[in-house]
């Protein structure tokens, strides 16, 4: 965590990053997205957002904060679960500037996610 809290930074002060977009609720989501609600203290523009599928993807009224923010992509509604992560995924890539690549996996969903970002001319900054 204490390399994604200065890779975030890092983002901010040296590309100039605002929105910073997630594809799933999970436990390493929530750890980034406490970094960011820290740093937002510095950094008051920052904006997490969530792309989810619909209203049942993002948590009950009740346990929600000011944000992150929600966005939804109703058509990912209608595939299962792997292949909304992967709309999702190739949706966050055509919609973003800059994308954080973790170092290369044996993994061939990840190769092909490599392909895709740079075949569309990203930034991209490797996190250690």
């Amino acid at each position: 965590m204490p390399k994604l809290k200065d890779t975030i930074e890092h983002l901010i002060k040296d590309y100039g990053a605002t929105t910073f977009f997630f594809s799933e609720v999970s436990r390493f989501t929530y750890q980034a997205l406490g970094i960011i609600e820290k740093l937002r203290r510095d950094y008051p523009f920052c904006e997490p957002c969530l792309i989810v599928s619909d209203e049942s993807d993002s948590p009950p009224e009740n346990d929600r904060k000011t944000y992150p923010k929600y966005i939804y992509l109703s058509a990912l509604s209608v595939f299962g679960k792997r292949d909304a992560a992967f709309a999702r995924n190739i949706w966050m890539i055509d919609n973003c500037d800059i994308v954080v690549l973790y170092p290369e996996q044996d993994q061939m969903a990840d190769l092909s996610f490599r392909k895709y970002v740079y075949e569309k001319g990203k930034t991209v900054v490797i996190a250690d």
